[in-house]
């Protein structure tokens, strides 16, 4: 598995990944058929987002070229809290336990430190035991709490907020 950082070439890759973590997982914030993009439009975002001096995009490759999981950390313009990034993971369901998210996270935190963040800040569903004791392995603590903050399918979920610093 290579961790590297995301190309405009990845576009058709992107959005399959995207699609894949939308339709297994009900941790992620799309719903299966909610996100409504086309190749171009990914592309268009991963320039965008390759543009940005505060954006760190992370893929994990595999072998046969696949992307089975990304990391992304972005910032804000605003000169009080350049210092925070936040960061979103998601990882294909066939790749759970291989070590990738902790790859990708670990990269992250590594590479944040090159555009300036000192601050690191996720938010997770409450009962997503698996990505919280990823997040506490790196060194992410809870912050807070935010009651119902998911509606999937009429049943309200908890969303924790974490951070690194």
């Amino acid at each position: 598995m290579n961790i590297r950082e995301i190309k405009i070439t990845d576009a058709p890759a992107m959005l399959d990944l995207n699609m894949k973590l939308d339709e297994e997982s009900d941790f992620m914030l799309f719903e299966k058929g909610e996100r409504k993009l086309s190749v171009d439009s990914q592309a268009e975002i991963i320039k965008g987002a390759l543009d940005q001096k505060n954006v760190l995009w992370l893929v994990a490759e595999s072998k046969n070229g696949d992307l089975d999981g990304y990391c992304v950390v972005s910032g804000k313009p605003q000169f009080r809290v350049k210092h925070v990034g936040s960061l979103v993971i998601g990882v294909v369901k066939k790749s759970w336990s291989k070590g990738i998210g902790f790859r990708l996270l670990e990269s992250a935190i590594e590479r944040s430190s090159d555009l300036g963040f000192t601050r690191l800040e996720l938010s997770v569903r409450s009962d997503n035991q698996r990505a919280i004791s990823l997040y506490k392995k790196a060194g992410f603590v809870i912050e807070g709490e935010r009651k119902n903050s998911f509606n999937i399918s009429g049943n309200y979920f908890d969303e924790l907020y974490m951070a690194k610093v």
